[in-house]
């Protein structure tokens, strides 16, 4: 430490690791933020989800633009990591997130990862890099690492952390991006034709209603997947607003009388 500032300097081959000294069998759904810097080498690495035997996590891979090593840099790399066997998941940059940023080194750049159920968002300067969904069963609690590895690289691996901290996702699942169409535009055949009594959630978009694609795509073209980080609320709109029932999704009505 110097000057509240984390430093990491390892030769080639050489390796260290940073973990709590508590076990995170109780973190499940939480954020990680930071700021790193690189002075020299590639990899700054972060391993979320950590089991507490540290055989199994995810490993986040945050590859800067070092001149030295010219093969592959400059990238972002989430893994899936099971004693000695890796599997990439997903990186940028990608098809669903072309290039628009690098990963340049002597400056100081904030990184976050939020962790939300099976998906995993990756962020650099606050720009979505990453936006992952796990179909896995494991992998769904654990806690946080570090880890400054030389690899191959003719140098020292030279890192800094600072303003580190992990929060838990309770305010990520409260505050929803929520689209309420508007009169006419929800449809339930047996409710509107038959006039039967149907569940909240059988209610769906009308079909010839498309006034919120464009929205919708607008939404999915930063990042966001439906159902996950935004949802589609149709409801009956014929009703008064205080017999509008609630919903499994939020857990009470997202539409207020008054």
């Amino acid at each position: 430490m110097s000057d509240s500032v984390l430093n990491g300097k390892v030769g080639t081959g050489g390796y260290s690791f940073l973990y709590p000294l508590s076990n995170g069998s109780s973190l499940t759904d939480y954020t990680v933020e930071a700021d790193i810097r690189s002075i020299s080498g590639v990899d700054d690495t972060f391993f979320v989800r950590v089991s507490d035997d540290r055989s199994k996590y995810f490993q986040i891979g945050f590859r800067f633009a070092d001149p030295g090593w010219p093969q592959d840099n400059n990238n972002i790399t989430l893994h899936k990591v099971f004693g000695s066997n890796y599997w990439l998941l997903a990186s940028y940059p990608s098809i669903q997130f072309p290039r628009n940023f690098d990963l340049t080194q002597n400056t100081w750049h904030k990184i976050k990862i939020v962790l939300l159920g099976s998906n995993i968002k990756i962020y650099f300067n606050g720009v979505l890099a990453v936006n992952y969904t796990y179909t896995g069963s494991d992998l769904s609690v654990g806690g946080v690492g570090l880890l400054n590895w030389g690899g191959d690289f003719g140098g020292d691996n030279y890192r800094q952390f600072d303003n580190f901290k992990i929060r838990d996702n309770v305010e990520e699942q409260d505050n929803k991006i929520i689209i309420l169409p508007g009169l006419g535009a929800s449809w339930n055949e047996k409710a509107m034709v038959l006039n039967q009594t149907v569940e909240q959630n059988e209610w769906k978009m009308t079909p010839f209603v498309h006034n919120y694609d464009s929205l919708m795509g607008a939404l999915e073209e930063n990042g966001l997947v439906k159902d996950n980080d935004y949802f589609v609320w149709n409801y009956d709109w014929r009703k008064p607003l205080s017999e509008i029932g609630g919903s499994d999704k939020f857990g009470k009505s997202p539409i207020r009388s008054g």
